[in-house]
């Protein structure tokens, strides 16, 4: 393996319409853009089974609880919309607030981190990532290391 190669263990699904297994990853990406072209008013997030919902799973989430008119903003902060595991002290999640996220990022920035590695800490590198894309001064990066499998 060369230096700059990635081995990526990925689960594998079986495709409906050619019966062929692809990668779980390129179902899910192939959802959310299906996802972000439908009209604000047709995109729609089952709470309950913590996944987007298309308008042909509408029968399948009939009785769940629903949040519509999902915003793309909504999207580029996923652990805003997601509920939290239950099982806190197996699955370490520490989602903190805006608040204490935005302390975190600007005291990260002062002192000069380029780098960080955000074990169990969504939202932290969620604003991260919000804040390097939206200014150009911004160049601290961040990985997530998380558990959480949705």
């Amino acid at each position: 393996m060369q230096q700059n190669e990635f081995l990526l263990l990925t689960p594998w699904v079986m495709c409906s319409t050619n019966l062929k297994y692809i990668p779980l990853c390129f179902v899910v990406s192939c959802r959310y853009l299906k996802f972000i072209e439908l009209p604000l008013s047709q995109r729609k997030f089952c709470q309950r089974c913590q996944q987007l919902v298309l308008p042909d799973d509408g029968e399948k989430h009939r009785e769940h609880q629903i949040v519509g008119d999902v915003s793309i903003t909504q999207l580029k902060r996923p652990s805003q919309l997601l509920c939290p595991l239950e099982n806190k002290k197996t699955n370490a999640q520490y989602l903190f607030a805006d608040r204490s996220c935005l302390f975190l990022v600007d005291l990260l920035s002062t002192l000069g981190f380029r780098r960080v590695l955000c074990v169990g800490t969504p939202r932290l590198h969620e604003l991260i990532r919000l804040k390097a894309s939206g200014d150009e001064k911004s160049n601290i990066k961040s990985l997530l290391l998380d558990i959480d499998f949705r």
